[in-house]
């Protein structure tokens, strides 16, 4: 969660943004970005600003900076848009894809779906991630990938969250779950439907089973706690 969150702030899509950085940063670097062996610690953190030094790696400069910045403290020094900052990883990768890809990485910003992007850019950033990856599934997923952000960003949650499974039956990637309950979420909130919120509360479950070592657990447990209680589900 971004420092706003943390603080209980107001908050836009560049909490979103601040979100898509830490999955990145902990995807290429095979380490969160900022330290701490408790939830406790890991928040003082964030809300301080402390980030961790990264690792020596192959990861260009130029990622590294951009997600320096997409990771800032302070919402007002990040960049103004996830589509800003997808063209800065754009213009890193682009000799090595295809225009056509190229777009459809650099235009796939959204709200709620940015952590199913780091599937994109990582395997499009590393070549031992892109190799592992079957093109028929991955061009399957991407497709189901991009109806859910198109439905999600229409408001058509249910919709969403269908294209989000459909695109993990296709590629094992359990961001596609998270998302999924996302969707979940965003359906309950606006519909107020127990249905869906049981659907959200499942989704990352299915979410927290697929990535047991999952950094983000501790939250993921907190809104499934707050989901049950809202809809008085038995945990």
């Amino acid at each position: 969660m971004a420092p706003e969150q943390h603080l209980g702030e107001a908050v836009d899509a560049r909490a979103d943004q601040f979100a898509f950085c830490v999955s990145l940063y902990e995807a290429l670097y095979q380490r969160p970005p900022f330290p701490g062996t408790s939830y406790a610690e890991l928040s003082r953190n964030v809300i301080d600003g402390e980030l961790d030094q990264a690792p020596p790696s192959e990861v260009p400069a130029t990622i590294r900076d951009a997600l320096v910045r997409g990771l800032s403290r302070d919402r007002a020094d990040r960049f103004a848009s996830l589509h800003e900052l997808l063209a800065v990883l754009g213009s890193v990768i682009s000799p090595a894809v295809p225009p056509r890809r190229r777009r459809t990485l650099i235009w796939a910003g959204g709200a709620i779906v940015v952590a199913g992007l780091v599937v994109v850019v990582v395997a499009l950033l590393r070549t031992p991630h892109a190799a592992a990856l079957q093109p028929k599934d991955m061009a399957h997923a991407q497709i189901e990938f991009n109806d859910a952000q198109a439905d999600y960003e229409a408001g058509r949650y249910e919709q969403a969250a269908a294209s989000f499974l459909a695109s993990y039956e296709f590629k094992k990637f359990p961001t596609f779950l998270y998302n999924a309950g996302a969707a979940y979420v965003g359906l309950y909130r606006r519909d107020h439907d127990p249905a869906a919120a049981r659907a959200a509360i499942a989704a990352f479950k299915r979410y927290l089973a697929a990535a047991p070592a999952a950094d983000d657990r501790p939250s993921v447990l907190q809104q499934i706690t707050e989901l049950e209680t809202a809809v008085g589900a038995v945990p």
